[in-house]
This record gives C-alpha cells, structure tokens and sequence, in this order.
C-alpha cells in the first residue's frame, strides 16, 4: 500500500476568501490553510530584479490595481504593495519569505 502524495487537501493559493478581506497568497490566506489542516499551492513569479515572489497573475492590476508585469517591477516594490481587499493589509511575499513563514508546518504544491 503506497500514502497519497498529498494526504490532506490542498488550498489552492492559500485558504483565502476575499469577502471576507483575506487574499489569495497572501500571509494570511496561507495561515488560514494550515489552521484548516490544509496542504497550499502557490503560485510563483520573478520580478525584474530576479527575486522569486508569490503571486498567481503575470499583471498587478486584478491584485494591486496596478498597470504592468509583476517581471517589470522590483521585488522592493511589489512587495511593500498592499493586496486589494485585504483586511490584515498583507503584501505579496518573496519566495524566501513565504518558505519561513510556512517552516515546514504542511506541505507544498509550487507553480512556476
């Protein structure tokens, strides 16, 4: 008998719900998955200074209400951005960030 890869569900971009000012791949949505006993997927993309972010879209505008390409921005900048809607003013995180704040505590499914 083989353990499924992913023995508990998976939140896809965290366990968010936006009505509610929690943000998809956002700390606080991520937070919400582990809380819940769920696995998270996230979604990864690079900035122009190189540096891995979390974040789902190519574009800022559905998420930051901002015009271009998340690879057009610094990672300095995208990341001081508060997310629309979001109740605990969570901004986009490095990579790095991301894999500290989780620590380990559930697994994850990373998009590229």
């Amino acid at each position: 008998m083989t353990d499924a890869l992913f023995p508990a569900p998976i939140a896809h971009r965290g366990l968010h719900d936006r009505a509610n000012g929690v943000i998809e791949n956002s700390a606080s949505a991520f937070e919400a998955a582990i809380a819940g006993g769920f696995a998270i997927e996230c979604d990864v993309q690079i900035t122009s200074d190189g540096v891995p972010v979390v974040f789902h879209d190519d574009d800022m505008k559905r998420l930051l209400d901002k015009d271009g390409a998340v690879a057009d921005v610094t990672s300095g900048e995208i990341t001081t951005t508060p997310l629309l809607d979001s109740a605990a003013g969570d901004c986009p995180q490095k990579f790095a960030d991301f894999l500290a704040q989780i620590a380990g505590r559930t697994l994850l499914q990373i998009e590229l």
